[in-house]
């Protein structure tokens, strides 16, 4: 859900993260082989400890995955903006960012995001992040509204 732009910043605006289709693919496709694994380690005629375990990891994973499709987002707040993708989470602060831009290439760094098409934050000396939300224009107009210092290369 995406909270119209606020002229005070006493809410968090929060913004989901784009879904690409290789996002999808590479969770359902995975997830779908865990659970078929999954079920048939369960219904199997020889069931053994190991085969347990097994099942148990691959629930783990099965349960990491989709958590991390329904849970990535991005929220900004009047002085710094937070992310969360599955276990992944983190603040930063608005003041520290130095650079917006674009994505231009493979991206090897922090990537709690689920598009394909997304921004990379430049912040404090060294530090940067790609995000993805859905709606790229008003976050970064956020971003820019609090820190008007930031430099844009889009």
């Amino acid at each position: 859900m995406v909270h119209t732009v606020a002229s005070h910043y006493s809410d968090n605006l929060k913004f989901r993260s784009e879904k690409s289709r290789q996002a999808a693919f590479f969770i359902f496709f995975p997830t779908t082989l865990v659970f078929i694994m999954l079920g048939y380690l369960l219904l199997s005629s020889e069931q053994s400890w190991g085969s347990y375990f097994i099942s148990f990891l691959y629930a783990i994973i099965y349960g990491y995955l989709i958590w991390m499709w329904f849970d990535t987002g991005y929220a900004i707040s009047e002085n710094a903006v937070a992310y969360h993708s599955g276990a992944m989470k983190g603040k930063i602060a608005i003041s520290s960012i130095r650079k917006i831009e674009r994505k231009k290439e493979l991206f090897g760094g922090l990537k709690p995001a689920l598009g394909t098409h997304g921004i990379i934050v430049h912040y404090n000396k060294f530090d940067d992040i790609y995000f993805s939300p859905e709606n790229q224009e008003q976050f970064i107009q956020e971003l820019k509204v609090r820190n008007p210092d930031i430099v844009l290369d889009l």
